[in-house]
This record gives C-alpha cells, sequence and structure tokens, in this order.
C-alpha cells in the first residue's frame, strides 16, 4: 500500500485543536509578534492594516451562522473572540456537527482557496468577533504576508481533509455524535497518489477499502502474453478494493491511478467494527460494492463528465496558444471547455491539495480541460500527462522528425497511452515528409493544420471531440460514378467531411477527393474517362484481360508521387490480398499504388504486388468498408454511399451448360442468325466480387449513421458511358435522402 501524504490522517480532537493553535501562532509569527491572546484585539487588523490589505471587523451573537454550508467562498475569517461549530448539512435534512473552533483560528478557508463553494457552515458557540478578508484580497496577503498565507494552505488541507472524511462516514453512517465522529476519525487514512501509481497488485488480497474523493483509477488485467486490458474505471464517489466477506480469492486485476487521486482508506477490520455498531450502514455499502459503476467501461466512458486533453509543443516556436485559442472559438466554444496551462492554474493552485479537488469541479462543469503543457519537462508538463485521457503533440512540420525528450519522458509517465500528433504546415503547398514523423514515434492518429486555415481547425477539433463526418464510398464498378453526384449533393447541403474512405471504384473517388480535386475536376475527369476504351487495354491473358497500362497511367497523372499520410484531408482504401487470404486496408504509401490495389478486378487488371503478396479490388472482401470508417472517427457520424444496388438482379437467363466461345462470336458476326443472349466475361468477373461482400455488407450496415442507397439497378457495372446518368442519379438519391434525415442528423 501508498503511504499517506495526509498532515493529520490520524489525528484525534484534542490534537486537531492543538495543530489550530499551532498554525495559528505560526502565522502569527510572520508578523514578528507575540502568539495571539484575547486583551490584543486589534492586533491582527492593525498588521493587516499597516500592510494595506483590506480586512474589517464583524461581530455577532451567540447562535448565529456566520456562513451557510454551499453559500459562495467570498472572505476568509479569522476568530478574535470567542469560539464557533463546524456544521455539515446531510441530504436527510439533519446536521451533523464536525467540531468546536476556538478563538485565534481561521475559518472558511476551503471555499476561497480552492474555487469551491462553502462544504460546511460555520455557528457561533458564543458572541464571537471575527476579521474578514475579502477573496479578491487573497493574492494581496500571499505576497505581502507569505508566512501567514502558507500557514492559511496548511489549515485548508487539514480543514478540507477532515471535511471529506466527514462526508464519507455520514454518507453511510448517518449523524454520529461528535466523539464518536473524531473517534472514527482517527482510524480513516488520507491517500493521495499520481497517476500511473499502483493501489492494489493483480494477485493480491487487499486487506483495505479505498473511497475515491478526486481524481479516477483504473483496473488492469494484465495477460499471460505481457498485453494489459483496461477492465473498468473507478471515479468520484466510487470504492476500490473489496468488502471482507469477498476478500477470499486474490484480485484479476490491479487497481491504478489514471489521474493524481485524493482517496479515503479504511482497514477492513475498523471496516468491520464501524458495521458492527451501526449495522444499517452494510446493506449501503454492499449495494455500493455490489453494482459499481465502474464494472461496466461503456457506461463508464458514457457516464464521464469531461475529457481531458493535453497539448504538448515538441518545440520552444510551435505557436501551441494561438492554436489552442483558434480550436476553442472554432469547435470548442459548441461545448462547455476551459483551457488550463502553468500560469492560469499553478500561480493560483500551486498546493496539490487544493488543486485536485478545483480540478475535479472543472471536469463536473465542462466537458472538455484542454491543457497545454510547456515544451519543458517541468512539474506543470507531468501534471498535463497524469491528468491526460488523450495527448496530443504539436508540432512544425518543417523542423526535425526526430523523437524528442519530453516524448520519451512521456513514454515513460504513461506508456499506455498512444499520442496523436498535429503537423502545422505553410499556408500553400501539399504537406510532405509525414513518413519521416510517423516512422520515428508511434501515434494513434496524426493532422495536418496549414497556417490560417479555419477548416483545418475545425477539422482536428471536430475529430478531437468525436464531431468528426466520414464519408465511405462503395465499390460498383462503372455504377460508382454516382459518387460524384452523391458528393455534390453533401457540398450543397453544407456538410463538411473530415475523413475518406473506400473499396475499388468508390476507393477512387474518395482518392481524388482527398488529393483536392474539386467537384467541377471530378466531373471533368468522369467526362475523360465514361468510356470502356479509355480505361480497358485489351491483351492476350496471361494474366488478366487488360494489361492495365492505362489505369496505371491515370492514377500516376492524377497522383504523382503524392503519399497517403500527406493528405491534408485523411483517407484510406481497401484491396483483398490473395496471399495471406485477408483484407489490406491502405493508410500510407504511394497513393496511386493503394487505388490501384484497390480496383484490381481479377482477371480484368493485373494484380498489384506488395512486400511479395499480390493484391486485387478489396471488393472480394468488403463492398462498402462502414466498420473501418467507424473505427477511426472516434464517434462521430459515418456517411455510407453504396452505389451496388441492394435488389437482386431479376433478369432470367437462359442458357446451356456448354458454351462454345467460337459459336457465340460466329452469331454475333451473323446478321442473319438468331441472337443469343448471354453474360459477359468481365461482367460476370464483377459480379462474382460482390456476392461474398455483399452478404457481409448487412453485418456493418448499422454501424453507418447514415445509408444512402443510390438507385442504380437500372445500369450495368460495365456501362461506363452512362456516366452523366449515373452522376444525376447519384445526386437526386441523395437529395431525397438530405431532404428526409439531414435536418435531424447534422442541425
Amino acid at each position: 500500500m501508498i503511504h499517506s501524504s495526509g498532515s493529520n490522517a490520524q489525528t484525534p480532537r484534542a490534537a486537531q485543536q492543538l495543530h489550530y493553535r499551532q498554525n495559528w501562532n505560526i502565522a502569527y509569527a510572520g508578523f514578528g509578534r507575540q502568539p495571539f491572546r484575547p486583551k490584543q484585539n486589534n492586533l491582527l487588523h492593525n498588521s493587516l492594516k499597516q500592510a494595506e490589505i483590506n480586512s474589517s471587523f464583524i461581530t455577532l451573537q451567540q447562535g448565529a451562522w456566520l456562513f451557510r454550508q454551499g453559500e459562495l467562498g467570498d472572505a476568509i475569517y479569522f476568530i478574535e473572540k470567542g469560539a464557533v461549530q463546524l456544521v455539515m448539512s446531510l441530504p436527510a435534512g439533519n446536521e451533523q456537527v464536525i467540531d468546536a473552533v476556538p478563538h485565534g483560528t481561521a475559518v472558511g478557508l476551503v471555499a476561497p482557496l480552492t474555487g469551491q463553494w462553502r462544504g460546511v457552515g460555520v455557528r457561533t458557540l458564543t458572541d464571537c468577533v471575527f476579521i474578514r478578508i475579502e477573496t479578491a484580497d487573497l493574492p494581496s496577503l500571499a505576497k505581502k504576508r507569505p508566512q501567514l498565507f502558507k500557514a492559511l494552505q496548511t489549515q485548508v488541507q487539514e480543514q478540507r481533509q477532515l471535511r471529506e472524511k466527514c462526508k464519507f462516514l455520514c454518507r453511510y453512517w448517518g449523524t454520529l455524535p461528535t466523539a464518536k465522529l473524531h473517534n472514527w476519525l482517527s482510524n480513516l487514512e488520507w491517500l493521495q497518489i499520481k497517476a500511473g501509481e499502483t493501489l492494489f497488485e493483480q494477485g493480491t488480497s487487499p486487506e483495505y477499502i479505498a473511497y475515491v474523493v478526486n481524481g479516477r483509477l483504473q483496473q488492469i488485467h494484465k495477460q499471460l502474453d505481457g498485453q494489459q486490458k483496461i477492465c473498468g474505471q473507478i471515479g468520484s464517489g466510487q470504492f476500490a478494493g473489496t468488502l471482507p466477506q469477498q476478500n477470499l480469492l486474490p484480485r484479476h486485476h490491479a487497481t491504478v491511478a489514471e489521474r493524481d487521486s485524493q482517496l479515503i482508506v479504511l482497514s477492513q477490520e475498523n471496516l468491520g467494527r464501524f458495521c458492527e455498531q451501526l449495522p444499517q450502514a452494510w446493506s449501503s455499502l454492499v449495494h455500493d460494492f455490489a453494482f459499481p459503476s465502474h464494472l461496466n467501461p461503456t457506461q463508464q466512458t458514457a457516464a464521464r463528465t469531461a475529457h481531458n486533453i493535453a497539448f504538448v509543443p515538441l518545440s520552444v516556436n510551435v505557436p501551441l496558444t494561438e492554436l489552442m485559442d483558434e480550436l476553442r472559438t472554432a469547435v470548442f466554444r459548441t461545448k462547455n471547455s476551459l483551457i488550463l496551462n502553468a500560469q492560469t492554474v499553478d500561480n493560483n493552485l500551486n498546493d496539490l491539495d487544493a488543486l485536485l479537488p478545483w480540478l475535479d469541479k472543472q471536469e463536473q462543469y465542462n466537458d472538455y480541460l484542454l491543457y497545454q503543457a510547456n515544451p519543458q519537462w517541468d512539474s506543470w508538463s507531468q501534471r498535463c500527462i497524469r491528468q491526460a485521457d488523450r495527448i496530443v503533440l504539436v508540432a512544425e512540420a518543417n523542423t526535425s522528425p526526430d523523437l524528442t525528450a519530453i516524448e520519451e519522458q512521456i513514454q515513460t509517465l504513461k506508456p499506455q497511452l498512444i499520442p496523436e500528433l498535429v503537423l502545422l504546415q505553410p499556408a500553400q503547398g501539399q504537406p510532405q515528409g509525414t513518413a519521416n514523423w510517423l516512422a520515428s514515434r508511434q501515434v494513434n492518429a496524426h493532422y495536418h493544420v496549414r497556417q490560417g486555415n479555419k477548416q483545418d481547425i475545425r477539422r482536428l477539433g471536430r475529430r478531437l471531440t468525436g464531431q468528426a463526418v466520414g464519408l465511405v464510398l462503395s465499390a460498383g464498378g462503372a455504377r460508382g460514378f454516382a459518387h460524384i453526384g452523391a458528393y455534390r449533393a453533401l457540398l450543397e447541403a453544407g456538410i463538411e467531411i473530415d475523413y475518406f474512405g473506400g473499396t475499388s471504384m468508390g476507393g477512387l473517388i474518395a482518392a481524388i477527393i482527398a488529393h483536392g480535386y474539386s467537384y467541377e475536376e471530378l466531373a471533368s475527369f468522369a467526362a475523360d474517362y465514361g468510356a470502356s476504351s479509355a480505361l480497358l487495354d485489351y491483351t492476350f491473358p496471361a494474366t488478366s484481360l487488360c494489361a492495365s497500362g492505362k489505369i496505371t497511367e491515370l492514377l500516376r497523372r492524377m497522383f504523382a508521387e503524392t503519399r497517403i499520410e500527406d493528405l491534408v484531408l485523411p483517407y484510406f482504401c481497401v484491396s483483398t490480398n490473395l496471399s495471406q487470404a485477408q483484407l489490406k486496408v491502405h493508410q500510407q504509401g504511394r497513393l496511386r499504388r493503394a487505388v490501384r490495389a484497390s480496383i484490381a478486378i481479377p482477371g480484368v487488371f493485373a494484380p498489384v504486388s506488395q512486400d511479395g503478396d499480390l493484391l486485387v479490388d478489396g471488393s472480394l472482401i468488403s463492398v462498402l468498408p462502414i466498420k473501418l470508417m467507424h473505427q477511426r472517427l472516434n464517434g462521430g457520424q459515418v456517411i455510407a454511399v453504396n452505389a451496388t444496388p441492394e435488389k437482386k438482379n431479376s433478369r432470367h437467363w437462359h442458357v446451356d451448360d456448354t458454351i462454345s466461345g467460337w459459336k457465340t462470336l460466329y452469331n454475333r458476326l451473323n446478321p442473319f442468325t438468331k441472337s443469343v443472349h448471354l453474360p459477359s466475361l468481365i461482367g460476370t468477373l464483377m459480379q462474382s466480387l460482390y456476392v461474398n461482400s455483399a452478404c457481409r455488407l448487412d453485418e456493418s450496415k448499422p454501424l453507418a449513421n447514415q445509408f444512402i442507397q443510390l438507385s442504380t439497378e437500372e445500369i450495368g457495372m460495365m456501362d461506363w458511358d452512362n456516366y452523366k446518368k449515373l452522376i444525376e442519379i447519384g445526386y437526386r438519391s441523395t437529395k431525397l435522402w438530405y431532404k428526409q434525415d439531414f435536418y435531424a442528423t447534422f442541425t
């Protein structure tokens, strides 16, 4: 077990009052005078006045409230005369007296110094005189009377820990006599652990339970192969450990701090003793242990109050402040969000005991906390990484791609969290050299942000917040031209696409868009290549019917040497690895080579070789890769466009079991013979591609937020000359969709 860092975790009541007086005497020594005595009523007030710190006297009669629980913490108070009670209001409507506090003590410190509401009320036991210092004057107090302010911070820790322990006890045991309360408080331990530290080891039997006051823990199972699996999360107000009756078998997982956390620890022996004295608490404890929300990772993720994103600059020249401000203005303004940096946090809350509850409150009030780390590996940068759910590295693309020292430290501190990478690009030109950045480090995703480009900023923000829109296009041969019309309709609807993907012809259309070509250029492409003669160069069928030179040259002219990872608009396509009998996902490497593999119809175009394997058309396995897009969007919207007809071909065929190709050729050449309708070789090959993957499409359909079916059933897969009609079909089908569903989904 990690040892407690609390200063009075086991201090009984009498010792607590001694601490109050000792701390006050230390504070008073900051004025170079003797400790407080009742006759010197104006000593502190005059000294504060000399230091030009505003203060005022307040007089209250016995039984009056100085302030109540839940009020705004607008001031701190020094008890000049008299004594007060600390009183906690309980949910049932009753109250718990925590302690009696004598003169010479400060009260009401926690809320003003931590930014929280009053956690307890203060009621006078006798007629009292107080010195009041406004919250706005505390920075001046810290600067002009640092020793006094430091002593106050120590009291904040003690008072806050006392309050949280009382809340825990009263939650399960209700109102307690003050003497019993303090006796039980002495058996509670305050534990503060940093992210990455282990609370319980896998395979051990804990001898205590831990109640999470602030922060978050993870349950991690280490498998036999060394891999770690996250089993669940434990947040504020939940328990780690096991009850005595459950403590018979070793734990199947370790409990590790995901963030800096503060816990209340109670041994199982004392827990049993407490429940013997007040048995009514046992059922509540058993319920909270038996039905903890942290056992379901999916529910816990959905219930999480905030996402913490740490942005880490990889050099001092990275304009991180400007980037984060633009992000917050463009995207995070639609969410409750807060940017945290060393200046705004450490300068005001440099005490960790006060900082953690403050951060916990910010997570409750905000959807996103955006941590701005420093370029150096200092205490603030470490805190950013410890608190982070996601880490975003930010670098200037024209600098060295080598792994930096701060990245090595991040890997050591939080190895289970794979970062993402933002590359800041010049305003003009195609990004280059991304492969070198990806080769030097493992990242979950990378993003290109061009200087001054608002669309790039919005796209980055949507992808970070799970609001990205992905467009995935199906295979379909000539029918794939309908995707051009569908894209036009989406543009007219004002939908910004953040990710593109596709199979075969859909992969080609998606690649053209992701490369930066406009709709007009797409339509021009269809006009230039909307004929079989422009794409098919027949040859002796040793490997395929076509030599594949025309399609290869087309892709070379369109994409040159562009690499997928250099695309500003992220993209993937799929092919089928015949050698390994599996789907191949292309998201790095030469764009033209990836598309060439994705459209390599077996028997029509020559296969593509890569690393000794043969790659052919992706539609053998996945005619529409919806699942792949869903996995890349982090909860965003998937728009799937299908150009292959859902209805089976209703045409009836009457074909002999034996067909002579020579006789068929003769019949076609002889105008006096009866024409016989037979399926074409290429048409049969292409139709065969979709049989397997079309059956799988129904399984992945539910992953698409919007599924747009294009009405292409009247046009064949090899009818390239019908490109104009297909574009119009795609446009009309998509217009019909967004008239019905668009406003409910994207507005």
